[in-house]
């Protein structure tokens, strides 16, 4: 150490010899490399002073780069021990190393190998003229007594050698073999003492070579005396005996199963002096055989029991394996008499090949085929429907693979569908033949389904929307129902203007219907609707043409009578006419009184009219010409105040009805005018030509489609109330 102190010093990064130096105080001097011939390479180079690495790798790399001048040290700084190792878990190999080893530590050769490698330094060897001067004082007296001795043994000594090292060679090979085997291997000899125990055995029993060299074999149970004596009759007899199974005894007590193989040892007589034994511990083995024929006895009792058919088929359409089930599905009465009929399963089991097309497509594209439905046919001929589930378990260099799976008779299943598939049809022609609404809502008052009908009323994307975005106006609908989604009724009657989907108002009846589950709770409600709009509207006709009908009785037996009174009234005016002169006073008064008889008898010819009693007279018209004639009398009726404009249609065409009916109706309407406006208004009169299409007639009861004269008469006055409104039609309510 005090040699190195002021030297520039190079080691290995890492290395041992870098932490030598650093636990001797050389770290201020170290230079750092990678590796060693770093080290070396850089020393040669003249950079450092020394070199701290292993003697063999030094020696090694100065001979392979030719690193003459390069010196190795003559005393070692470190001797480290050396050792071995192998992988975690392998301790077979760890116990052949060993055994190895051993070998060699015996002959010798691996004291010889460790000076070589791993020991310390060689001296320096000396030079020519120093062992020449040595060896002149021992050879020179000896050379003329060994030349003698060499010549006349020279040939027993090669002869000798070669004999010894065959023989040395041989048993220690066969020593190595012994203890270096994986096998547990020992011997005994003609006494049955034993001669050699090697380390797997001694692992496999639990005792050490020192226990039981030279002494009896300790690992027979007591019980199997007889079968040994066997044992060693047939072994001395030449026997060779291998894989018997045996039950021997460890140094513990403990019993294990082994696998036992023997053999007679002879000497160079063939006289048999020992026996050779191999064992193997097979305990875990059976224990797994055992599992193993556990397990498949269990799942062999399942394949056989199993409720479903279980299958197994090549792509080619033959059965290779089938349960008991699957062979009862099909109607033979074992799985040998299925398997022998079905060699072709396309055209024996498929009622239509095509299916067994499909199949084998979908397992050649997925692997898997889930829920294959496919009808087939049974020994005697017989339809079932069966579903499936198989995969491919082997695919063969062909191309063609071997098919696994389980199968279920589904023909009951099937057959309810067909009979569900034709009661819904039938219930679906029965829904769309019945004209009526019919609609299913759940608890939030949902549509979820619809008939025809009530697709066509509310339209195509009704399900999925809330009832009450069709209601029309402010209704109770919601309130009237409720004590359905209650439970507290089953049946319920409610009337609900609805929005059609032209957008047309139409009120519908419903009579609504619970619905409930298993535990019956409302889940929603089924109802059905009738359009009432048009029964609505002739029931409101027929009960205004009853309302007329009683008026026409009352106004008929009045108008007769006041016609017969001014029956009297005229012919009294007439006659006093003709007794008074024109120029008399009395005549003018007479004519008027005359006029408003006339006028009266009309008003009388029109009440009777109404009744139905008098027949009305209509004849054909221009609407403009005879409006136009009532112009002067409108304008005195309605007086100074009131502006009466007239607006004719040009080309209106002609119109037949009674001209006293435009009479009385422009009067009507004039003095109901006057009556509404105040001071001064406007009355506005006006024809003109239109015409009335199925949909607005559709919404207007009593109107027919068609070209129509129309006779306008508007005022600027207060208007109607919406309760004097409902009552116009009403006879005489002005």
């Amino acid at each position: 150490m005090e040699a190195l102190s002021g030297l520039r010093i190079v080691v290995q990064e890492g290395d041992i010899m870098h932490n030598f130096a650093l636990a001797n105080g050389l770290g201020a001097k170290l230079s750092l490399v990678d590796t060693q011939v770093d080290a070396l390479r850089d020393l040669a180079d003249g950079k450092y002073d020394c070199a701290l690495v292993a003697r063999i790798t030094a020696l090694y790399w100065i001979q392979k780069y030719g690193w003459d001048h390069l010196t190795v040290g003559t005393k070692p700084l470190l001797l480290p021990g050396y050792c071995y190792a192998v992988p975690n878990n392998n301790s077979a190999l760890l116990a052949q190393f060993s055994e190895g080893l051993k070998i060699l530590n015996e002959t010798g050769e691996f004291r010889r190998i460790y000076e070589e490698w791993m020991g310390g330094y060689k001296p320096i060897a000396p030079d020519f003229f120093t062992i020449l001067r040595y060896a002149a004082f021992v050879l020179v007296p000896l050379t003329v007594l060994l030349l003698g001795f060499l010549m006349w043994n020279r040939s027993l000594r090669k002869q000798v050698a070669l004999r010894t090292e065959a023989l040395r060679s041989s048993e220690e090979f066969q020593r190595a073999m012994i203890e270096c085997s994986p096998i547990a291997l020992y011997s005994v000899d003609i006494k049955g003492r034993v001669s050699s125990w090697n380390a797997s055995v001694e692992r496999v029993f639990g005792w050490a070579a020192e226990d039981v060299m030279g002494k009896p074999l300790p690992i027979h149970p007591d019980d199997v005396k007889l079968e040994i004596e066997t044992l060693r009759r047939r072994i001395f007899d030449g026997q060779t005996i291998v894989g018997m199974e045996v039950v021997r005894l460890r140094k513990d007590g403990s019993m294990f199963d082994g696998s036992l193989s023997v053999a007679p040892i002879r000497d160079k007589n063939s006289e048999v002096i020992g026996i050779m034994g191999a064992i193997e511990d097979v305990t875990e083995r059976k224990r797994m055989e055992a599992e193993v024929r556990a397990s498949e006895e269990k799942y062999r009792d399942l394949f056989e029991n199993a409720p479903i058919g279980i299958f197994r088929t090549s792509s080619e359409g033959q059965s290779l394996l089938v349960n008991t089930t699957m062979a009862h599905l099909l109607g033979a009465d074992s799985p040998q008499e299925a398997l022998k009929y079905y060699s072709n399963l396309g055209t024996q089991l498929y009622f239509s090949p095509e299916r067994r097309e499909e199949f084998l497509r979908l397992l050649k594209e997925n692997g898997k085929v889930e829920d294959f439905e496919y009808e087939a046919k049974t020994l005697d001929g017989s339809r079932l429907w069966l579903a499936m589930n198989a995969s491919v378990k082997e695919r063969r260099e062909d191309g063609s693979f071997l098919i696994e799976g389980f199968t279920s008779d589904i023909t009951s299943r099937m057959q309810s569908e067909d009979n569900l598939r034709s009661l819904t049809a039938r219930q679906e022609a029965l829904l769309a033949a019945i004209p009526d609404i019919i609609m299913e809502v759940d608890v939030n008052k949902v549509y979820t389904w619809a008939n025809p009908a009530g697709i066509e009323f509310f339209g195509s994307d009704v399900i999925g929307k809330e009832a009450a975005d069709y209601f029309e106006g402010e209704q109770k609908t919601y309130q009237l129902v409720q004590p359905l989604f209650n439970g507290h009724e089953e049946v319920v009657y409610v009337e609900s203007w609805q929005r059609r989907k032209d957008g047309k108002k139409r009120l519908l009846a419903w009579w609504c219907n619970v619905l409930k589950d298993k535990n019956g709770n409302p889940t929603g409600a089924l109802s059905s609707a009738r359009d009432l709009t048009d029964q609505r509207v002739l029931e409101d006709q027929f009960i205004q043409a009853q309302k007329m009908e009683s008026v026409a009785r009352l106004v008929g037996g009045v108008a007769h009578d006041f016609n017969n009174m001014l029956s009297v009234i005229l012919g009294y005016a007439e006659l006093a006419l003709d007794k008074v002169f024109p120029d008399d006073p009395l005549h003018e008064d007479l004519q008027e009184i005359q006029e408003a008889g006339r006028r009266a008898a009309d008003i009388t010819r029109q009440l009777l009219a109404f009744a139905r009693r008098q027949t009305i007279a209509p004849k054909v018209l221009d609407l403009n010409e005879a409006v136009e004639g009532m112009l002067r009398m409108m304008r005195r009726l309605i007086g100074e105040d009131i502006d009466l404009a007239w607006h004719p249609h040009p080309g209106l065409g002609p119109v037949k009805m009674d001209p006293v009916q435009i009479d009385q109706i422009l009067a009507n309407l004039c003095v109901n005018a006057k009556d509404a406006i105040t001071d001064v208004g406007k009355i506005t009169m006006e024809t003109d030509r239109v015409s009335f299409d199925e949909a607005y007639c559709a919404d207007h009861a009593g109107f027919v489609p068609g070209d129509f004269v129309m006779l306008g008469v508007t005022n600027n006055g207060c208007g109607m109330t919406p309760e004097t409104l409902e009552k116009i039609y009403e006879p005489f309510f002005t």
